[in-house]
């Protein structure tokens, strides 16, 4: 964002405001800078997005920075004790915190819902902490077609 467009929105909020014009400009100008600053936190990048790349295994262990950013991408930095790489990742296959656990979640419940099924329908041989492929092998020879 340029100095202009700062200086825009902050007058266009300032406007809506009541009371001292100069007070109320010095605020809406915080309010700006503070949201122009509030970026993504990227903590991982989804596991297809890795797998296509020729470094996957550093993007696996790396932290990352955001250097850059525009509408639809973000320029990251990931650092590991295995080297930096530095690319350009689309928004799309960034993950910040919450949608990081959310997609652990979902995989925790669907392999927890493959074991239920499996357990319900009788299935020999199933306990808990299988690996999901072995789960699924079983399935598939007992007859059955697990959709989730």
């Amino acid at each position: 964002m340029t100095k202009q467009q700062i200086f825009a929105a902050a007058h266009k909020l300032a406007k809506t405001f009541e009371g001292n014009y100069s007070a109320c400009f010095s605020l809406a100008l915080k309010m700006v800078y503070k949201e122009m600053n509030e970026t993504k936190e990227v903590i991982a990048l989804k596991q297809w997005f890795i797998n296509k790349h020729e470094d996957k295994f550093i993007l696996e262990v790396s932290t990352f920075e955001i250097k850059k950013e525009t509408e639809k991408a973000y320029q990251l930095t990931a650092n590991s004790k295995y080297g930096v790489i530095t690319l350009w990742a689309p928004k799309s296959v960034c993950l910040d915190h919450a949608e990081y656990c959310a997609e652990q979640n979902a995989k925790f419940d669907r392999y927890d819902a493959i074991i239920k099924f499996a357990k319900d329908n009788g299935v020999k041989g199933v306990r808990n902490r299988m690996k999901l492929k072995t789960v699924l092998a079983k399935i598939e020879a007992a007859g059955l077609k697990f959709v989730a």
